[in-house]
C-alpha cells in the first residue's frame, strides 16, 4: 500500500482567475493574479457597493475599488492630452499582521480606552468577523465557542468613516430592516453575516450577526476566551449617499482643488525650465 499526505482538491470549485490549494484550515481558492482568497465553492459574488462618485471598479493587488475616472486637458505650447485618475475608494478588507493600518475603522473601545476593530478570518471555509485590539496581532472570533486566530486575517478599512452608521435594534428587528443597507462583513454558505456590537464587560465590543433566509439571530461577541449573545445591540449600515466632511486636501475627492495647484505649479516649474534654456542659447 501507498500512502500519501496529500489533500484532493477536488471537491473544491473556484472562479475563473483563482485555483484550490491547500491549507492549514483546509482547501481554498487562491488568486492567480491578484492577493484574494475567497471559500471553495462560492455561487455568489461579493458585493462592490460604491457611491454616486465613482463611475468604475479598479482591482489591484489590495481587492476590488470603487473608482471615479476625470479627463484633464493641459494646453502647453499646443495641444497636450493628459490623463489623471482620482480613485474613490469607500472601503475594503486589508492584510492583517498586527499593525493597526491608519484607516481601520475604530468601532469600539475596550476597559483601557484603547480602539476595537473589526476584522475576519477564513475558519473552515467560511469568512467569519470578529474583533482586534490595539497592539494585538489576534483576532477573536466566535463559531459555536471563542476561538482565537493569528493567520488569514483581514481588518475593515473605510475612506469615509461618516458613510457608516451603527443602529440600535433588537435581534429581531434586523430581518426586517429593508430601508437600511446593511454592512456584509463575511460570508457564510446560506446566511448573510453582518457586524454588531454592544456594551460588555466594560467594553463596547463587537461581533457578528448572523441571518438565515427566515430570520437572525443575536449578536455574538467574545470576551475572556468566552462568547456571549445579545437580545440589543447596534448594528453596521452603509450609506454610500452620506454628505462627507469636506477637506480640501483629500486627493480622492472630486471636489479639491489641490490637484489643480499641483498641476498649475508644474507649468510654472517647466516655463522656469524652459526660460533658462531659452536664456543660455
Amino acid at each position: 500500500m501507498i500512502c500519501s499526505n496529500e489533500v484532493s482538491l477536488e471537491p473544491c470549485s473556484c472562479w475563473e482567475g483563482y485555483k484550490a490549494e491547500a491549507t492549514a484550515n483546509g482547501v481554498i481558492c487562491v488568486g492567480i493574479y491578484v492577493f484574494k482568497t475567497m471559500p471553495c465553492n462560492q455561487i455568489k459574488e461579493p458585493r462592490c457597493e460604491c457611491s454616486k462618485e465613482a463611475n468604475g471598479i479598479l482591482t489591484d493587488k489590495v481587492g476590488s475599488h470603487c473608482a471615479k475616472y476625470e479627463e484633464v486637458l493641459l494646453f502647453i505650447f499646443g495641444f497636450v492630452g493628459v490623463h489623471s485618475q482620482n480613485f474613490v475608494e469607500d472601503y475594503c478588507w486589508r492584510d492583517y499582521n498586527g499593525e493597526i493600518p491608519h484607516d481601520a475603522l475604530k468601532c469600539g473601545t475596550d476597559r483601557a480606552k484603547k480602539a476595537i476593530y473589526v476584522g475576519q478570518v477564513l475558519y473552515e471555509n467560511k469568512l467569519i468577523p470578529g474583533k482586534i485590539h490595539e497592539n494585538d496581532a489576534n483576532i477573536h472570533f466566535e463559531f459555536y465557542r471563542a476561538y482565537t486566530a493569528n493567520e488569514t486575517i483581514k481588518i475593515l478599512c473605510v475612506r469615509h468613516p461618516e458613510r457608516f452608521e451603527w443602529i440600535q435594534v433588537k435581534y429581531y428587528e434586523v430581518f426586517h430592516m429593508n430601508n437600511k443597507h446593511l454592512f456584509l462583513g463575511g460570508y457564510e454558505k446560506g446566511y448573510d453575516t453582518y457586524i454588531g456590537r454592544a456594551k460588555s464587560h466594560g467594553e463596547l465590543t463587537v461581533g457578528k450577526v448572523i441571518c438565515s433566509p427566515t430570520n437572525c439571530i443575536r449578536l455574538t461577541t467574545i470576551e475572556n476566551g468566552s462568547w456571549y449573545d445579545h437580545d440589543e445591540f447596534e448594528i453596521l449600515t452603509y450609506n454610500p449617499d452620506a454628505v462627507l466632511s469636506h477637506n480640501p486636501f483629500d486627493m480622492d475627492d472630486g471636489q479639491t482643488f489641490v490637484p489643480y495647484l499641483l498641476l498649475f505649479l508644474m507649468i510654472v516649474m517647466l516655463l522656469v525650465i524652459l526660460f533658462l534654456i531659452l536664456r543660455r542659447c
